[in-house]
């Protein structure tokens, strides 16, 4: 009879669910290797000008708390 090991035995199960249907296309092996890349500034002029205002204000507020800590560390 076998004996459990003692560390595997806190561990759950894990129990893998039976999907009905298989996949109907197989999936690629690798990710494409196309990839777009944005700059800051390209992501910042696409944000509608109500979250740049709250990202402002936050990264101010942000920047104050830090300059006005006088706590030691």
């Amino acid at each position: 009879m076998k004996q459990p090991k003692a560390c595997n035995s806190a561990l759950p199960p894990i129990r893998q669910l039976l999907l009905p249907f298989p996949d109907a296309e197989p999936k690629p092996l690798h990710l494409p290797t196309h990839l777009v890349s944005l700059h800051p500034h390209q992501i910042w002029a696409n944000l509608p000008l109500a979250t740049q205002m709250g990202v402002r204000h936050t990264l101010q507020r942000v920047f104050q708390e830090v300059l006005n800590d006088r706590s030691p560390s």
